[in-house]
């Protein structure tokens, strides 16, 4: 781990010329506070880039899950430590009956219907939906059923995209029970 260095102005000072030790301290502190060295100012999740609506996929479940069952099913659930607006799609079909499918977004524990599909389509439906004002601590679920007895309903290649910025991976559960908790 690279030590953190407490660099005087006078150490970077107009017109002066840096010691050894100014130098290697202005290529070991930025590693000290990427690795979290003692002494290093800290890392903010807002620091992270702003997430932008777009077509580059950077989480996918490409199972093809079933539900036969009249009430809402969670087939895939992402939770954020970034703001921004980001790209969510699948595809969905039934057997038999019409089926509904839904993104939902929980914030504080509270949950907000963003989009609802319905569907009678034995062939797969392709949707798509930009999910916008995301906030760190968000969870965004993909939800399923059926609507009648003899009925499936199916969802496949589920997908969050953005416009090229990287998708960094949720809390564990604890940590955001635990954030949500704390929230003020």
């Amino acid at each position: 781990m690279a030590d953190w260095t407490n660099l005087p102005n006078a150490a970077v000072g107009v017109g002066g010329l840096p010691s050894g030790t100014t130098v290697t301290a202005l290529r070991e502190n930025p590693i000290a506070i990427a690795q979290g060295a003692a002494g290093a100012p800290r890392l903010y999740l807002r620091a992270l880039e702003r997430l932008e609506a777009g077509d580059q996929i950077r989480s996918r479940n490409d199972d093809d899950l079933a539900v036969d069952v009249s009430t809402f099913g969670t087939v895939f659930s992402h939770t954020f430590i970034q703001d921004g607006d980001l790209r969510i799609s699948f595809e969905h079909r039934v057997t038999g009956n019409n089926g509904d499918a839904r993104i939902v977004r929980v914030r504080n524990l509270a949950e907000t219907v963003i989009a609802t599909f319905n569907t009678g389509s034995t062939s797969f439906v392709a949707r798509v939906v930009d999910v916008t004002a995301i906030r760190a601590g968000d969870t965004l679920r993909v939800e399923h059923r059926h609507n009648g007895i003899g009925s499936e309903h199916r969802i496949r290649n589920t997908r969050l995209s953005t416009g090229g910025q990287d998708l960094w991976p949720s809390l564990p559960i604890a940590q955001r029970l635990e954030g949500n908790r704390n929230a003020t």
